[in-house]
């Protein structure tokens, strides 16, 4: 094999071990879908679900002296497949799931799933989509906040929530969540002369609360150093035929107990891992170079174009020629 000691696009630049789509790779799809729309499953209907709420305010002026202006809360019930994608949002939402299983795609790279409990955080001028991925009703509740007047946009832009995706609570702090929120839901549903300062002031309540759970959740510990290592080593050496043991002695323990790493942190084996690296590196170059596959092969650690494209295929369903041919359509 040819030791590639340079790559068309760093390595380093596209992968880094402390980012999430490295710790959990995927093959990278482009997202060409349109501004904001909702794609509901092919699944059968449940039609005993109970019904979606969605309440709003008026619209507030940049001068009405309130720090969070609510403009929409409520819940919603989504089937198994269901999908909503935007392009661009224009708002700023805290949703918090309740009931089943979703996940959550930001941009091009970041990927969560989302369980009962979680917090998502839907921003303004972000591509984002979410669908339901569990058999029973992936159900969520939620507060949008307006962002176009200057200060509301500074003071959510002056807290981390702002470049916050993704927030899981534990159980005390997910159910004093939910009750904000349905605190919120009620008064907007009631209205009244007073529910914008009202739905305002607990609005205030909970993202003091989401505020002290990202102070919680950035001092939790971090991902293993010996997996950071291994994590550094393989995206340094990605070129070459790495073995488990190999990786296993730059961590310092034997290769079953780097499997019992990287299934704690990661939620796969060591060997999945490295496939799905090598993969979601080889999708970035099929995307953006026009190098020759058998070159491709040799940058990811692969002898020959035909394994390589073997593994490709096992790992995003489709061929890597077939797979260039998508992106490069969808430019």
């Amino acid at each position: 094999m040819t030791d590639t000691t340079e790559t068309p696009i760093a390595v380093s630049r596209i992968l880094h071990p402390s980012d999430y789509h490295v710790q959990h790779p995927n093959v990278y799809f482009p997202d060409t879908a349109r501004e904001g729309y909702f794609l509901p499953a092919k699944a059968r209907r449940n039609l005993s679900r109970p019904p979606d709420e969605y309440y709003s305010l008026p619209r507030l002026g940049p001068h009405s002296g309130l720090l969070f202006n609510v403009l929409h809360a409520g819940t919603s019930h989504w089937e198994y497949g269901d999908r909503y994608t935007r392009v661009r949002s224009s708002g700023f939402a805290i949703e918090l799931v309740t009931h089943g299983r979703g996940e959550l795609r930001v941009g091009r790279y970041k990927r969560y799933i989302l369980r009962p409990g979680d917090v998502f955080i839907l921003h303004p001028d972000e591509r984002h989509s979410y669908r339901a991925c569990s058999r029973s009703p992936f159900q969520k509740m939620y507060v949008t906040l307006a962002i176009d007047s200057p200060m509301h946009r500074a003071i959510l832009a002056a807290t981390p929530l702002w470049e916050q995706s993704y927030l899981p609570l534990p159980p005390p702090g997910a159910g004093r969540a939910q009750a904000l929120i349905e605190r919120v839901i009620a008064i907007v549903r009631a209205g009244g002369a007073d529910a914008a300062l009202q739905a305002s002031l607990t609005v205030c309540e909970l993202i003091t609360l989401l505020l002290q759970e990202v102070h919680t959740h950035s001092e939790a510990p971090s991902l293993d150093p010996r997996l950071h290592a291994v994590m550094t080593h393989a995206i340094d050496h990605l070129h070459e035929r790495l073995s488990m043991t190999d990786l296993a002695k730059v961590a310092g323990v034997s290769a079953g107990h780097l499997n019992r790493l990287f299934m704690k942190d990661v939620g796969m084996r060591a060997h999945e891992w490295l496939l799905k690296l090598r993969m979601r590196y080889a999708s970035e170059l099929l995307h953006k170079t026009h190098l020759p596959i058998h070159h491709i092969a040799e940058q990811v650690g692969y002898d020959n174009a035909y394994t390589f494209s073997r593994a490709f295929k096992h790992v995003a369903g489709m061929a890597p020629v077939t797979y260039r041919r998508r992106v490069w359509q969808a430019r």
